[in-house]
């Protein structure tokens, strides 16, 4: 079957490829001999990006005009590169989180401002210092002398009482029915003790 052809301003198309563009006004990656792109780039360019934009991997690959699958791809091919993105990406988080553990110490030991807005306008600034948040971040920095001890409690479903089912032979539950205290568990509200 012949090729179908169509003429478009001047240049000849091979529409039997699905194409009516022409190739010189087509978007993508050009390609080169043996199906390789012809678009270069510059590995240590991204690396830089990357480390300037503290990790952000998308961002950096944006600004750089490489897709972030492509470099995927290339991160996957040199596990040299590979490691090298992942100790800045590593470090970037570390910083992340030494930026936010200065503000937890900062709100911790100065308070922070809690601001009431009304009609588009501030009607009330209070400042406010968390002693449950100052009392962690020093246990948290200085246990040896600021240690909270934790308590842990125990209890059933909605804070009843935790129920336990035995498995018990006849003569053992002839045996605990004797020395049991008998509790209603068909009704929903626990039984509060009596007031002393």
């Amino acid at each position: 079957m012949p090729a179908l052809r169509r003429k478009h301003r001047g240049s000849t198309l091979d529409v039997s490829q699905g194409s009516t563009t022409p190739p010189e006004r087509r978007k993508g990656p050009k390609i080169g001999p043996g199906g390789r792109s012809l678009i270069t780039w510059n590995p240590p360019t991204f690396l830089e990006k990357l480390r300037d934009l503290n990790g952000n991997f998308l961002e950096a690959a944006r600004q750089i005009s490489m897709s972030p699958q492509a470099i995927y791809e290339y991160m996957r091919r040199h596990p040299e590169f590979r490691k090298a993105v992942e100790n800045i990406r590593e470090a970037a988080r570390e910083v992340k989180a030494d930026a936010i553990e200065d503000k937890a110490l900062e709100i911790a030991a100065e308070g922070y401002f809690e601001t009431t807005v009304e009609n588009n306008r501030v009607t009330k600034r209070v400042h406010k210092i968390d002693p449950k948040t100052t009392l962690g971040m020093l246990d948290r920095l200085r246990p040896e002398r600021f240690h909270i001890p934790a308590r842990i409690e125990h209890t059933g479903e909605g804070g009843g009482p935790i129920i336990i089912n035995f498995n018990l032979s006849d003569t053992e539950l002839e045996l605990e029915a004797e020395d049991a205290e008998y509790v209603d568990v068909d009704d929903d509200t626990p039984e509060l003790p009596p007031a002393a």
